[in-house]
């Protein structure tokens, strides 16, 4: 039982230092540093991708594509 409550305390200790760590990082990012590639949803890949994989008529090229292609 003083196992039990140990490693969770531990636990809880360690995953209220990451939510810190997390909420000071976001803080101190400014919206100007965009140093990834983003996608539309705003993250990297998946949002381009979830578009891209949506089905559409074969004789089309879809709207992702035709958006791309007239750019």
């Amino acid at each position: 039982m003083l196992v039990l409550s140990i490693f969770l305390s531990l636990g809880l200790f360690f995953l209220s230092i990451l939510i810190l760590y997390v909420s000071i990082s976001k803080e101190n990012e400014t919206k100007d540093n965009h140093s990834s590639l983003t996608g539309s949803m705003g993250w990297p890949f998946v949002g381009e991708t979830i578009s891209f994989f949506k089905p559409h008529r074969s004789d089309s090229i879809g709207t992702f594509l035709q958006q791309r292609v007239s750019r």
